[in-house]
């Protein structure tokens, strides 16, 4: 999604609740980046007008790094990490095109938080 449209969906989540919460999932929002996020929290600050807006974020933790982790940490977001339970059930379904599992890149991202 481009930044001027989640600008617009945010500032209308913002606008229409006393207690606005932006639920970040599907696909992987990671794959945004974390221009995308800092954008969005600008976004968020400006409508804001005083009132809190709880983050939560919903992934497979692959794409974690520490500048990442660190961002998510300082604004607070909540986290929820993808994981199927050990590396062979998670294997099971989550593997990258070439046919690995992502169990170890999403334990080094569980890790990173």
């Amino acid at each position: 999604m481009r930044l001027d449209i989640a600008g617009k969906v945010v500032r209308e989540c913002i606008e229409g609740s006393s207690h606005p919460t932006i639920t970040w999932h599907g696909g992987e929002p990671m794959m945004a980046g974390l221009p995308f996020f800092e954008g969005v929290l600008e976004v968020q600050k400006r409508h804001a007008n005083g009132k809190p807006v709880r983050n939560i974020m919903q992934t497979n933790a692959t794409l974690i790094t520490p500048r990442f982790a660190k961002f998510l940490s300082e604004n607070h977001f909540e986290v929820g990490v993808s994981l199927d339970g050990s590396e062979q059930t998670h294997g099971m379904n989550r593997v990258y095109p070439k046919g690995k599992n992502s169990y170890g890149s999403t334990m080094r991202g569980l890790q990173l938080l």
